[in-house]
């Protein structure tokens, strides 16, 4: 399922998806690291611009990153009001806090 999901069905993901890492790795504060985080281009809290559809560029936050052998999948809260969940080839660059323009 890519593109527009509820704000909702997005909170209902990361909640769950904290819930497994917890499971998996005991304490959901040691995927905070440095170490962790090295492979990433992208992190939790950064606010990026994406590309939805063929022509369509909107700003948002990523909420989580799940990562994969193939590619990364980010899951944004697009500034608009949408939730969205991007791979992370369609992400088109990071933006600095002082560049958002609301």
């Amino acid at each position: 399922m890519k593109g527009p999901v509820s704000k909702g069905e997005a909170k209902s993901f990361y909640r769950l998806e904290k819930q497994r890492i917890i499971e998996e790795v005991g304490n959901y504060s040691d995927l905070s690291g440095v170490n962790n985080m090295k492979y990433m281009k992208y992190s939790i809290g950064e606010i990026v611009r994406f590309k939805v559809g063929s022509d369509e560029v909107i700003e948002g936050d990523v909420q989580f990153v799940e990562k994969s052998a193939d590619e990364n999948i980010l899951y944004i809260n697009g500034f608009c009001g949408w939730a969205y969940k991007v791979p992370e080839k369609k992400v088109v660059s990071k933006v600095r806090r002082s560049e958002v323009c609301f």
